[in-house]
């Protein structure tokens, strides 16, 4: 517990420094770094060598650098967001028909995989957009970010108080 709380109290700063007073291109680095952290963690789930791991890594950042760039066009902010709603759609009707022998409880690699780049990259399209709209976006991005970490605080701490 301890623990949590000194990480908060370092962790709530600096998140309030990066995305105020970061321009948006120095936050998309900030954001590929991290996210590029969360591609290592991914590939994990792969159960593979680091070799590939580390062509999933690259793989990931290549998907985030293509973004950035492609996040100039008028429509890609729209067609981004489409495919991740399609995605979280399909994953909650997955979540939904698992129990019931879906995938034979054993998805393949492919599918962990598609699940990381949908799941990453369309988050690094979001919290770049959100960060560099003009006026309140670093705002409205704090507030995502608020209402993850209440998620996540909610939910470990019903999990030791219920076990």
């Amino acid at each position: 517990m301890r623990t949590r709380i000194l990480t908060a109290l370092v962790a709530i700063p600096f998140a309030l420094a990066v995305v105020f007073y970061l321009p948006n291109e120095g936050f998309a680095l900030f954001c590929i770094a991290v996210l590029g952290l969360g591609a290592w963690e991914w590939g994990g789930f792969l159960r593979v060598g680091n070799a590939v791991r580390f062509f999933y890594l690259a793989l990931m950042l290549l998907g985030f650098v293509a973004s950035w760039y492609l996040m100039a066009e008028p429509d890609f902010l729209l067609w981004s967001l489409r495919v991740a709603a399609t995605w979280w759609a399909a994953a909650t009707l997955w979540v939904l028909l698992y129990p019931r022998g879906f995938g034979n409880g054993n998805p393949n690699k492919i599918m962990i995989a598609v699940t990381g780049i949908l799941v990453l990259v369309p988050t690094f399209v979001a919290m770049v957009s959100l960060q560099g709209r003009e006026g309140n976006g670093p705002w409205q991005l704090m507030v995502v970010v608020a209402m993850m970490w209440a998620a996540d605080s909610g939910a470990y701490f019903a999990g030791r108080f219920l076990g």
